[in-house]
């Protein structure tokens, strides 16, 4: 861990295959909100596992992970995002839900640090639990505008 919570440190090892035959790499892609930077990776020259790191730092975003499991993180974030931008709950709530769900410490309730086991479940409850209550997501949308 990081010297906060929350913050991981540059790896010196690969979190996927533990080889040290690691790189810190200028990405393919731009930032979004900053077309003029880079996004900088940390690439794993053995197993091809990669972490994108937080803006402005070498900071990993992440765990360091294969292609199946940087898929599936797209697709948890996706159906577990609109938990919280809906309105259903607030952001730090929805994350309680999920880490009580999960039977896992808040601090450490980040999908980019789950395993394919977690993902996989962060997907199934939350496609569970958004059409149990889309109902209400879309009367507070309504109500909004």
């Amino acid at each position: 861990m990081g010297d906060t919570p929350n913050q991981l440190k540059a790896p010196i090892c690969c979190d996927n295959c533990r080889s040290k035959n690691i790189a810190l790499l200028k990405s393919e892609i731009k930032h979004e909100d900053n077309p003029t930077k880079w996004i900088w990776i940390y690439l794993c020259h053995d197993c091809n596992a990669k972490v994108a790191c937080h803006p402005n730092s070498f900071l990993p975003m992440g765990l360091m992970a294969d292609g199946f499991t940087r898929s599936l993180r797209k697709r948890a974030h996706a159906v577990f995002d609109p938990i919280w931008q809906s309105g259903l709950k607030t952001r730090a709530r929805a994350y309680e839900w999920l880490a009580d769900q999960l039977v896992i410490n808040v601090g450490r309730c980040h999908i980019s640090w789950l395993n394919v086991a977690q993902l996989k479940t962060v997907i199934k409850l939350s496609v569970a639990y958004f059409s149990e209550n889309e109902h209400i997501a879309e009367r507070r949308k309504a109500k909004r505008n």
